[in-house]
C-alpha cells in the first residue's frame, strides 16, 4: 500500500525523487565517512577506551566490527535512502495544498514499505499520525526519535533535495512552501503560487 505502485514508477516525479535520494546519499556518506573517523580517532587516542592487543581480532580470525553512526551501518544508509522515492506516503501532501497526507516513513506507517524494502525499524518514531509538509519538517527536526535521529536526518535532507527550488519564477527560483515554517519566506512563496496560479 505505502510502496510506489508499478505504473508510478517511469512518472517525472519519480526520476526527480531518485536523483533527490542520489543527492542526498552522497551528502549522506560524506557525513557518515566524517562521523566514524572521529569516532575511530577519538577511541585511538582514549586509553580507557582502547581494547589490548589481546583482544583485537587475530589476522584472518574475523572482520573488524562494521563502522556506524548512531547503530546504523553505511549499508543501511544506502539501502534506506534508496527506498525513500518508494514511500508515497512521505510527500502527498506535498502536492494536494498542504493538506495532512505526509507521514514519517519511520512510523508505523512506513511498516510494510520498510518490510518490502529489508529496512530494520530499531528507529522507530512515536508519532503515528500523518502531518502537513511543514509539520513533517519540523518533527523530523525535531529530535524526538526514540531510536536516534540520523534517519529522520536522513528524511529531510531529501525532501530538502527533492523541494528547492520547486517553483519557477522569473527572477529567483522559489522552494516549495511545505519546506518552511510560517514566516515572511514562506508568506513570500504562498503569495508567489498564488499570482502565478492566477496567470
Amino acid at each position: 500500500m505505502n510502496a510506489c505502485p508499478g505504473d508510478l514508477i517511469d512518472t517525472p516525479l519519480m526520476d526527480l525523487k531518485m536523483k533527490a535520494a542520489e543527492r542526498t546519499l552522497a551528502a549522506m556518506i560524506k557525513e557518515f565517512d566524517n562521523i566514524t573517523a572521529t569516532q575511530m580517532n577519538t577511541e585511538d587516542a582514549s586509553g580507557s577506551e582502547c581494547e589490548s592487543e589481546d583482544s583485537l581480532p587475530m589476522m584472518g580470525a574475523g572482520p573488524w566490527p562494521a563502522a556506524q553512526w548512531q547503530n546504523i551501518s553505511k549499508q543501511q544508509l544506502t539501502c534506506f535512502v534508496r527506498a525513500l522515492p518508494h514511500f508515497l506516503l512521505l510527500n502527498l501532501g506535498f502536492h494536494f495544498s498542504q493538506e495532512e497526507l505526509c507521514c514519517c516513513p519511520c512510523s508505523n506507517y512506513g511498516n510494510e514499505w520498510r518490510a518490502l524494502f529489508g529496512l530494520t525499524s530499531n528507529h522507530a518514531c512515536n508519532r503515528n499520525k500523518p502531518f502537513k509538509p511543514n509539520a513533517l519538517i519540523g518533527h523530523l527536526e525535531s529530535g524526538g526519535h526514540s531510536g536516534g535521529n540520523v534517519l529522520p536526518q536522513m528524511v529531510c535532507h531529501y525532501l530538502k533535495e527533492l523541494y528547492k527550488g520547486f517553483y519557477a519564477g522569473e527572477r529567483k527560483r522559489f522552494d516549495h512552501e511545505g519546506l518552511h515554517q510560517a514566516g515572511k519566506l514562506r508568506d513570500e512563496i504562498v503569495e508567489f503560487k498564488r499570482r502565478k496560479m492566477e496567470r
